[in-house]
């Protein structure tokens, strides 16, 4: 990672960091940590060009860009793999494996959000917790927060919120007490994604209405 590279945006903020790698394989995890949930970044569409500085990577290269939403902190990004070990060492990279980061700033990002309110399911076999998995559909990247609405007199369920991939998202709520009727889930997400080269900073304009829906 450069020296001094800027690593968080704050919440109320329309930028947000922007970043492109070269590296020898597909990298599995990078991370950007949202308040109350740690986000797994995917690539945005399309392979942006080269960086022109430093050594031209070997064929076969992947070339990425990432977008860390506003509000977010960007963990390290690492390159993870299976390496090779002599005797009781610990395992090494194989010699031409590499991670770069060719470029990282904080950059302005459009951004629209979305709000839907959907029932949990009680789980069959553990009455005091319940679930819901939601696809969020719409251009760009995704962020998904969550207030579960308790029953009256309850005291307030424990929520989790976790991202299964690049749309969908698993929203859990364990209460203190069992619960017989579903609990209401208020979500919202933000949808984002970096600017166009050209022209005003918004969602592209053949894009489909977004929208929070529950996955089958």
């Amino acid at each position: 990672m450069p020296a001094r590279a800027v690593m968080a945006t704050p919440s109320n903020s329309a930028e947000a960091i922007v970043f492109s790698i070269e590296a020898s394989q597909q990298p599995e995890y990078i991370t950007c940590a949202m308040p109350g949930t740690s986000l797994r970044l995917t690539p945005v569409a399309g392979t942006p060009q080269r960086s022109m500085d430093g050594p031209v990577p070997p064929i076969g290269t992947v070339h990425q860009q990432y977008v860390c939403p506003p509000g977010g902190t960007l963990s390290p990004p690492q390159l993870w793999g299976t390496g090779h070990s002599r005797g009781c060492s610990s395992p090494e990279p194989p010699d031409d494996a590499f991670f770069r980061v060719t470029k990282i700033g904080v950059e302005k990002v459009w951004s629209r959000t979305i709000d839907a309110t959907l029932p949990l399911h009680v789980a069959p076999d553990i009455t005091n917790y319940q679930q819901l998995a939601v696809v969020v559909r719409g251009p760009g990247q995704a962020v998904v927060t969550v207030h579960v609405e308790s029953a009256a007199g309850a005291a307030p369920a424990t929520v989790s919120v976790s991202a299964g991939g690049a749309d969908s998202w698993q929203v859990s709520a364990t209460t203190v007490e069992a619960q017989a009727a579903p609990l209401l889930a208020h979500l919202h997400a933000m949808l984002y994604g970096p600017c166009p080269s050209a022209g005003p900073c918004e969602p592209p304009a053949n894009a489909a209405a977004p929208a929070i829906e529950e996955r089958p």
